[in-house]
């Protein structure tokens, strides 16, 4: 039988997960990151690296990677870049208009070009899709019930059995 490997030094804590703020300047790219500076946007990693103190060699070899390590939350970073609620709902309003452009064979042309042309049409895809979004954000659809919940079922009986017998 094999030994089992065991550490050295089980006091040791480099391969225990850091908590986000142990180094100060992975904090300061982060909210650089996150954020942006006042010479640069949110979410350039070089220009972030360097405000925050790296070196200009490390960040320009390392940028990709502090970036890839960046805690930054989907909401936080639309948040960040005004993606709210109500610039959501306004994009949803104008996707419900959407159209699309499509080849139209009918679309008459002049005597020496042939008959087509491009022209604008519903695009009743998107226009579907949108109006769906937006029933389940109203609340339209019912809650999906899970398939192995109780079902409740309510039997109504009459009071009096006898009624409901044949007579002879």
């Amino acid at each position: 039988m094999g030994k089992t490997k065991t550490p050295k030094d089980q006091n040791n804590t480099d391969t225990v997960e850091k908590k986000p703020d142990a180094n100060p300047r992975r904090a300061l790219f982060d909210m650089f990151y996150r954020n942006g500076g006042s010479s640069f946007p949110a979410g350039n990693a070089y220009q972030s690296a360097i405000a925050a103190g790296y070196s200009q060699a490390t960040a320009k070899s390392n940028c990709h990677i502090l970036a890839r390590k960046a805690r930054v939350r989907v909401a936080e970073a639309l948040e960040a870049l005004g993606c709210d609620g109500f610039s959501q709902a306004h994009k949803l309003l104008q996707l419900r208009e959407a159209k699309m452009v499509k080849w139209n064979p009918s679309k008459g042309g002049k005597k020496k070009k042939p008959k087509g042309g491009w022209d604008m049409f519903e695009d009743n895809d998107t226009q579907l899709r949108t109006t769906q979004e937006i029933n389940k954000l109203q609340g339209a659809y019912p809650d999906p019930q899970d398939p192995g919940a109780p079902m409740s079922v309510q039997f109504i009986f009459p009071e009096n059995f006898a009624n409901l017998m044949e007579r002879e």
